[in-house]
């Protein structure tokens, strides 16, 4: 499994997976693309997003359980 996919990485890999899909008779959408290892930043996710993928397993920086979960309070609050 590809890391620190870029969206021109996921782009390509999602167009590649759709041919494959359709010449198996597969529809596409039903294939989850994810985007793993992603920095916690509202701009690359939605970047990733626009290239393709369904989901992303962000990367938190911080050793302890207080700073992920900050961190992950900061994103929910750009994100949603």
């Amino acid at each position: 499994m590809p890391t620190r996919s870029t969206p021109e990485l996921i782009r390509q890999g999602r167009a590649v997976l759709n041919e494959l899909a359709l010449e198996a008779g597969r529809d596409p959408t039903s294939i989850t693309v994810l985007a793993y290892m992603a920095p916690a930043e509202r701009t690359v996710l939605q970047s990733l997003a626009e290239a393709g993928a369904d989901a992303a397993v962000v990367r938190l920086e911080g050793e302890s359980e207080a700073a992920a979960l900050a961190q992950l309070e900061q994103l929910a609050q750009q994100v949603l």
